[in-house]
């Protein structure tokens, strides 16, 4: 499998605030931040689980 070709097989790349302007992600960041999302969001559902 020749890799350097696999880009070129998927269409166009988008990186970081290209990704978000397309919608594609909400936002750019690293495993912190993503980290710091995830208890937000947790702490955000305050929906009782049966």
């Amino acid at each position: 499998m020749n890799t350097s070709m696999l880009t070129k097989d998927l269409g166009t790349i988008l990186v970081g605030h290209e990704a978000v302007a397309e919608g594609i992600i909400n936002e750019v960041g690293g495993i912190a931040e993503a980290v710091k999302r995830l208890h937000f969001m947790i702490n955000e559902d305050t929906t009782p689980y049966e």
